[in-house]
């Protein structure tokens, strides 16, 4: 048909698509109040919360964390206590049950502060990335992908007397 113009909307390209984090997952900050002393050596800060479509939560720095913002140098990464053997099953049971204060890690720097990861969630740690032990330049410079801390299995929220 001639004469009748086409419609058609056009959209802007975006500068760089969006990340797999971006595009995957609903995230939040969990603020971590100080409650230590401002000269105390142990630092605790934000973490990156963020949530998959699955419902597993993966533990992140945050963009205000002051590793991130100073560029500090990673030196050690030190996990608590526990037996990632225990985790088994489909639906992962055993993990070691974490509130949102539970410390999962500390993180040694080169200028000697260590400051202390909080879970963030409550839930049930199911993995932490031991590649951080071995490589700990990832929390910096693939700090969204390959240099996530740990992932945790929400507790179910599922409501008693719908039996």
């Amino acid at each position: 048909m001639e004469g009748i113009p086409t419609i058609y909307t056009v959209e802007e390209p975006r500068s760089k698509p969006p990340t797999f984090v971006e595009r995957y997952f609903k995230t939040s900050v969990f603020p971590y109040q100080r409650t230590n002393p401002p000269n105390d050596k142990f630092l605790c800060e934000d973490v990156l919360v963020a949530q998959h479509s699955n419902l597993l939560y993966v533990i992140f720095l945050a963009d205000s964390h002051s590793i991130v913002q100073r560029k500090e140098i990673v030196t050690q990464i030190n996990p608590i206590k526990w037996d990632p053997s225990t985790v088994h099953g489909k639906r992962k049971k055993g993990g070691r049950a974490v509130q949102p204060r539970t410390i999962i890690c500390s993180i040694m720097t080169q200028s000697g502060t260590e400051y202390l990861v909080p879970a963030g969630v409550q839930g049930s740690l199911v993995e932490f990335n031991w590649r951080l032990a071995s490589e700990p330049s990832l929390l910096l410079d693939k700090r969204k992908t390959e240099g996530y801390i740990a992932v945790i299995l929400p507790k179910s929220s599922k409501k008693s007397g719908n039996q």
